[in-house]
């Protein structure tokens, strides 16, 4: 199937191709995820200051952003995201069971990602 689209352009870390009407965006993520990896390391050692920290829920690469728009109708970059306690339910769900590499610290395991201290997304 990847050989049926036609590279149109890189980017800016983005690979672009087209089928068509259709399209794919890439982008090799792995920087993310070894920050990530590198925060959950650190996390590890902040036990006194867990309860009093802002730490980071997790971090999110462009075409993460992208998917979450596209499959799920969520826009991270939308003003009114955060202030929406099911929206940002929903998004910690899908960034626990899809994106698990991408979360930054043990507040990942947080339930309580509603209004007031909720979650800080990089």
């Amino acid at each position: 199937m990847d050989s049926e689209y036609k590279l149109s352009s890189y980017e800016k870390g983005f690979v672009t191709k087209e089928r068509g009407n259709d399209f794919r965006v890439e982008q090799d993520v792995q920087h993310y995820k070894d920050y990530a990896a590198s925060m959950r390391e650190k996390d590890k050692y902040m036990t006194g200051a867990r309860e009093t920290t802002f730490r980071p829920f997790c971090i999110i690469p462009d075409v993460v952003a992208i998917d979450l728009k596209v499959r799920y109708g969520i826009d991270v970059h939308a003003n009114e995201f955060l202030n929406n306690p099911e929206t940002k339910a929903k998004f910690a769900h899908i960034m626990r069971t899809e994106f698990p590499e991408l979360l930054t610290s043990a507040a990942a395991n947080l339930t309580n990602t509603g209004g007031g201290n909720g979650i800080i997304i990089t």
